[in-house]
């Protein structure tokens, strides 16, 4: 953000979980964290939600957060076409939340029936209250959607690569 957005943020490292840098920040030893998912803090710390403690800036993702309708997300402050070319990258990587992997030597049988088991697991009413009873979500991408993002990603262009990679903190 300091590099892309000219903001003045002070990282400071050595918290080793989300929960520790939520410590320091109920200590006062940071003021906010970077790179927490929402709905990380909607299960964690849901008063801290509730009763606006912490006050999202910036969503990164390819699509905002239900409840989070009045923070842009990082794509819509781009200024230049470059700027929008490596927000989207970096959006498209975030985008892809907990994704799930195999080999790429899996038989495509396997392969087939891996993604059956994911369709109907995340499709199933237990599965969904039991995600939503521990105040999670459940919004996944088929499989389609997360090879094209992932192919997206190797197929951005080096200028694109390199403008994130000077965009990253030390």
């Amino acid at each position: 953000y300091n590099y892309f957005l000219g903001t003045k943020f002070k990282p400071v490292y050595g918290y080793q979980t989300s929960v520790d840098i939520n410590l320091a920040m109920e200590r006062g030893e940071v003021e906010g964290a970077g790179s927490n998912e929402w709905t990380e803090y909607l299960i964690s710390v849901p008063d801290w939600v509730r009763d606006k403690k912490i006050v999202p800036l910036i969503q990164t993702g390819l699509e905002k957060e239900p409840d989070l309708r009045d923070t842009p997300l990082l794509l819509d402050l781009a200024k230049t076409p470059e700027q929008q070319a490596a927000f989207r990258m970096m959006s498209e990587s975030i985008s892809l939340g907990r994704a799930l992997a195999a080999s790429p030597d899996v038989p495509p049988e396997r392969l087939e029936a891996l993604r059956t088991a994911f369709t109907q697991t995340i499709a199933d009413p237990q599965f969904i209250a039991a995600v939503e009873k521990g105040r999670g979500t459940v919004r996944p991408k088929t499989a389609e959607q997360v090879q094209s993002i992932i192919q997206s990603l190797f197929d951005a262009p080096e200028p694109v690569r390199a403008l994130v990679k000077a965009g990253q903190a030390p």
